[in-house]
């Protein structure tokens, strides 16, 4: 069963204390988007400009997608540049991603991505906008 997780537009992730309400994101297909809250875990499918895949669980994908995308993330990522949200699924229980993260691990290339295909044809990164605040025209970029 997929199941999109909310994410917190006003999450500050250097200082996890300042998150703000749960708000929306663009999804895939570029509208907003509400997804109820959870305290499970998520499995995630990056990708680098070169086609290299790679596969994670954890029980914040916001948190774990920005320290992907900056770097901070030591390991198989860093090394690959996979710094790009192909997919994502999540569940209440961290113990099910967990056994599912193992599950897709096994799969072949061609299977996962038919996987990414379902949700996302275009191979876009999902978290492109991710931390990005909207303002108006009355305020200001910094303040």
């Amino acid at each position: 069963m997929l199941v999109l997780p909310m994410l917190f537009g006003a999450f500050n992730h250097r200082n996890p204390h300042l998150a703000g309400p749960p708000r929306s994101f663009p999804g895939p297909d570029n509208k907003d988007c509400w997804h109820l809250a959870m305290s499970g875990g998520y499995i995630y499918i990056l990708g680098s400009h070169t086609g290299t895949l790679y596969i994670g669980v954890t029980s914040n994908l916001y948190l774990r997608v920005m320290q992907h995308k900056e770097g901070t993330w030591e390991g198989f990522t860093a090394t690959y540049g996979c710094k790009r949200l192909l997919y994502f699924e999540g569940y209440e229980d961290i113990r099910t991603a967990i056994a599912r993260e193992k599950q897709r691990k096994g799969w072949r290339r061609e299977k996962k991505l038919n996987l990414i295909g379902t949700i996302n044809p275009e191979f876009k990164d999902l978290a492109q906008t991710w931390g990005w605040k909207m303002i108006t025209v009355h305020e200001k970029m910094y303040p």
